[in-house]
């Protein structure tokens, strides 16, 4: 995006100096700014892996298709899949029973979509993530190879 904006800026601001102290002609600070967004898309696609959030349901999934596009399109890879909020067991309240149900389905439809990406199942808690604790929980979902196994 960068790129595209800078490229009628030349013809715009090609006579402007910057003030202050350096007084880099405008034109200057512009190609600076051009090469910074290329090692920056560099670092973005050659260096980073990025993990996607959702939740089982409609919209959020149909999303996903959209978000993975864009991120392919640009080159960016991403690595992890992580589906929150996924209710357990429901026990005997209707209303689990029935979240639980429509949750499924696009659960399945997640695990069968996305099968390359690594898709890690986050369980909806009954209460905040708050506390070395309890984020520790987490941890050990999102990282179950760094187990303390001693």
């Amino acid at each position: 995006m960068l790129r595209q904006h800078l490229k009628p800026a030349p013809r715009i601001y090609s006579q402007l100096k910057l003030g202050g102290e350096t007084k880099r002609p405008v034109l200057e600070i512009l190609k600076s700014w051009e090469k910074l967004s290329q090692t920056d898309m560099e670092f973005l696609q050659q260096d980073v892996d990025f993990n996607l959030v959702t939740i089982p349901e409609a919209l959020a999934v149909e999303q996903l298709d959209g978000i993975l596009t864009d991120l392919e399109k640009n080159a960016f890879r991403a690595g992890r899949l992580m589906v929150n909020n996924v209710i357990g067991e429901p026990g005997d309240s209707s209303f689990l029973k029935e979240k639980a149900s429509q949750q499924q389905e696009y659960l399945n439809l997640i695990m069968h979509k996305y099968s390359q990406m690594q898709i890690i199942v986050i369980p909806l808690f009954p209460h905040e993530i708050k506390g070395l604790e309890r984020l520790q929980q987490v941890e050990q979902i999102l990282f179950p190879e760094n187990r303390d196994t001693g």
